[in-house]
């Protein structure tokens, strides 16, 4: 039977519980279904969650290469069954999100704190979503970025297209869609062919195994999509003596099927208007459950089984009870436990809450070419919900037959706290049910409603995905939402190299005013978060012209104190595709207080390995394949004498006449760092999150060039994170290098031994940085510790911490700072120092 795992390691969104009640009931909600033939609206940032999930290690800060193979692999299995997706993507965080976007920031600096190498817990990169773009237009699939949240938009375009929504979120066992979790989704592409309707044979493609025959008399089949000709003629009659005349083939992917009427079928059904009331009663991310607490107190949880949660029992009673309500009723018994100073503020809530279920106008459907009317703006539940603050309060009661043989509420609490275990394991949201303090003294209060503009060109390069998501944040919300990535808490956020970047960025979007930026980030050494103010004195004045074909302009300021004419014009010697990351790589080891040159030549050998060979010859990074498939190639090849280079004296000459035969040398010896060491299969092994830090420096400063690129109509080519960075290569690279008594030597002798032509181009990239970089040898004796004095720092460290400890909890008593409820365990986490034991720095060596 088919089955959904509530195990899964990604957070859910949405109605908070409802996946895992699905979960535990999918024979009754789910049906077998073959995904083929068919149009298919996916949940963009959801499936670029799920697939950086199944394929990837995170804590070194993104193995692009991989992840876009990946996404390209996915797009390439739905062509072969001729699906046909539309992606839509998520925009900026709503105002009525906040809360929830509080939350998962702050579990996100928790996640950070604890990643390690093998690490249960995903922290996404910073170019997840770019790289996932960047994969998606390569595969010629439609795709648009909302301007806000997503959710209404994909459910809204589904009904339109009368096909089904792949997404693996909540919120869509509300929607009226046809419905596939993506977790039920299988990555193998099966061939059936049916001779009639009791023989068949299947096939997985590509697996070498063979066929598999049997009988489908009694398999339904579900005819969705466009191509309902083909479809239904593999379905089968009612009247089974009735056999199918012609031979049918057709490839498809195996999964499961939601749609509405499992969940409101039956004798006592509940009405699809009921819905909407029905997920925000439970709490999604618009609206908290605490919020109807005195109404839940009135309408109990009946008992069950101890293996159910307080959550899934609830689920069930509310289900339960509106089944015997019409909306209006309901509305009314909600609104009258209520006080009535609180009851417009809790009506508005609800009004809000509801309306994303019952929206129905679609931009999407127009933008991927579709002609269709205008609909007209319905009103689905048909009661004006402002007119129940005048109802008599005697009607608003809830029956006494709502509470019988029923469970006191506080008991259902605490036994939510004793299987708070097996409910995060169904929906990590549960998290936003507990009370929290809310910022209200310096927090920005900005309306985002649709009476929001955005200027047409800025809509248009946002909609393309061209502009990353929180360009909308800075413009609507006037707030930067810094998700931190794998880093050294201990030191400043990595974003904060780029401040002047992000800075002009904003001026630009609001030239010529000058509002004030809120900027949310985490604290140093604390896994907590603040809001950090620029106020118009530090945004800079900036003259911009969006109409502007290719407008260097910005740039001249980032770089000003750099060498503008020499910089912009050496840059031209670089190919198209490096451009950007270089400008990124001499301001980041400018800027950086911890990079040296080994950070330098780490990237120079990322450039080599992946846009060099891995784009120009696809050499494979697994080392069992490699050896297997070079092996007599490479000994040839190390048995000839080694080649003279080549006359060619630039970068863009020597890149044409690299040969396969000196990248698969070359590969041979970079091959190792593309895997995770073995030492970080011990408990214990030594992670050192400086250097993670470092590169995510880097990251950051891409990000934001990146974007000061597409708002500038792109003077240089598009960065393609996809072709330059491998966290893991990077981290094992450096430490590589860094035990080398003089690394460029090693480079030289040991990398580019029996290939010359590679090593004149990575000579010409060093120099190309060395030039704008005159003080490199410097920063390296300043930034470079010996071992003892890294030993001697965190200890004193420690004593430092312990020293400032009144002075940091002045900081974080301040309104500005997001408290939270694990702020004592910390305390444990921290390591004891005996400054009385003499001999304790030996305990502390390595």
């Amino acid at each position: 039977m088919w089955k959904i795992t509530s195990q899964s390691k990604i957070k859910k969104m949405g109605v908070r519980g409802l996946t895992t009640y699905i979960a535990k009931n999918a024979e009754q909600y789910l049906v077998p279904f073959e995904l083929h033939d068919c149009n298919l609206v996916i949940d963009g940032d959801n499936l670029a969650s799920q697939l950086f999930n199944k394929t990837h290690n995170s804590c070194f800060g993104g193995n692009y290469d991989e992840y876009y193979k990946a996404v390209m692999h996915f797009f390439a299995l739905l062509k072969s069954c001729n699906v046909t997706p539309f992606v839509l993507m998520d925009g900026g965080y709503e105002e009525r999100k906040m809360r929830t976007i509080k939350a998962r920031l702050q579990s996100r600096i928790t996640s950070v704190k604890y990643a390690l190498p093998r690490s249960s817990k995903p922290v996404i990169p910073l170019f997840m979503r770019e790289v996932f773009l960047d994969a998606v237009v390569a595969s010629k699939i439609p795709v648009m970025r909302c301007l806000f949240e997503a959710d209404d938009e994909i459910a809204i375009l589904a009904r339109k297209l009368e096909c089904p929504v792949l997404s693996y979120d909540s919120d869509f066992y509300i929607h009226n869609v046809m419905y596939i979790p993506y977790v039920t989704l299988t990555h193998k592409v099966y061939k059936k062919v049916m001779e009639d309707e009791k023989n068949y044979e299947i096939e997985v493609i590509g697996s070498g195994r063979g066929k598999k025959k049997g009988i489908t008399s009694k398999k339904k089949v579900v005819v969705v999509g466009k191509n309902k000709k083909k479809t239904e003629a593999i379905t089968l009659n009612e009247d089974e003596s009735k056999p199918i005349q012609e031979k049918i083939e057709y490839q498809y992917l195996d999964c499961c099927l939601y749609t509405i009427e499992s969940l409101i079928g039956g004798k006592r059904a509940l009405t699809k208007e009921m819905l909407p009331l029905f997920a925000t009663l439970i709490g999604n991310d618009f609206i908290e459950r605490r919020v109807f607490r005195k109404f839940l107190s009135h309408v109990r949880v009946k008992k069950g089984r101890k293996k159910t949660t307080a959550q899934q029992k609830r689920i069930k009673t509310i289900f339960e009870w509106l089944k015997n309500e019409s909306l209006k009723s309901a509305l009314q018994k909600i609104v009258g436990v209520m006080k009535l100073p609180d009851r417009e503020r809790l009506i508005k809530q609800i009004k809000t809450a509801m309306d994303g279920y019952n929206n129905e106008i679609s931009v999407s459907y127009e933008y991927f070419g579709f002609v269709d009317e205008v609909p007209e703006v319905k009103n689905e539940t048909g009661i004006d919900l402002e007119a129940l603050l005048l109802e008599p309060e005697e009607s608003n009661e809830v029956s006494e037959n709502d509470e019988d043989d029923i469970e006191n509420e506080n008991d259902d609490q605490e036994q939510e706290n004793e299987e708070s275990e097996d409910d995060s394991n169904g929906d990590s949201e549960e998290i936003l049910e507990e009370e929290e303090e809310e910022i209200l003294d310096e927090t920005p209060i900005i309306s985002q409603n649709p009476e929001i503009t955005f200027p047409d060109w800025l809509q248009a390069k946002f909609m393309s995905g061209s502009l990353p998501r929180f360009v909308v944040d800075l413009y609507a919300g006037r707030r930067y939402v810094n998700y931190p990535q794998v880093e050294d808490l201990t030191l400043e956020d990595a974003n904060s190299i780029s401040y002047p970047i992000l800075l002009r960025i904003y001026a630009m979007l609001h030239h010529p005013n000058k509002p004030t930026l809120w900027y949310m980030t985490r604290i140093t050494r604390y896994a907590r978060f603040y809001y950090k103010k620029f106020d118009a004195t530090e945004i800079p004045d900036v003259n911009f012209n969006p109409e502007k074909q290719k407008n260097p302009q910005q740039f001249h300021f980032v770089f000003e104190n750099f060498p503008l004419t020499a910089l912009f014009n050496d840059l031209k010697q670089l190919p198209d595709g490096l451009r950007l990351y270089f400008l990124a790589i001499i301001y980041w080891m400018s800027q950086s207080k911890l990079v040296t040159s080994i950070h330098l030549h780490s990237v120079l050998l990322g450039v080599i390995a992946m846009f060099l060979i891995d784009r120009k010859f696809s050499v494979t990074h697994d080392e069992t394949k490699f050896i297997k498939g070079y092996k007599k190639l490479l000994e040839e090849l190390k048995s000839k004498p080694i080649p003279d280079p080549s006359d060619a004296t630039t970068i863009i000459e020597i890149n044409k006449l690299l040969s396969k035969h000196e990248s698969i040398l070359v590969m041979e010896k970079l091959l190792s760092n593309f895997s995770i060491n073995q030492k970080f299969e011990r408990r214990h092994a030594d992670f050192d999150r400086s250097i993670v830090h470092a590169f995510s420096e880097l990251q950051s400063v891409c990000l934001f060039l990146h974007t000061l690129n597409g708002l500038s109509n792109n003077p240089f080519p598009v960065i393609q994170m996809s072709q330059l960075f491998h966290g893991m290569f990077l981290y094992n690279t450096y430490v590589n290098l860094k035990s080398r008594n003089d690394p460029q030597n090693y480079i030289k002798d040991q990398i580019f031994r029996n290939a010359p032509n590679y090593q004149k181009y990575y000579n010409l990239m060093f120099e190309w940085c060395e030039k704008f970089l005159p003080n490199l040898e410097t920063f390296d004796k300043q930034r470079i510790k010996t071992k003892s004095s890294v030993r001697k720092l965190k200890v004193n460290q420690q004593m430092r911490e312990n020293a400032s400890k009144e002075i940091v909890t002045k900081v974080i008593e301040n309104d500005c700072v997001e408290k939270s409820e694990n702020d004592d365990s910390e305390k444990d986490d921290e390591e004891f120092v005996d400054l009385n034991n003499k001999f304790y720095q030996l305990l502390t060596a390595k």
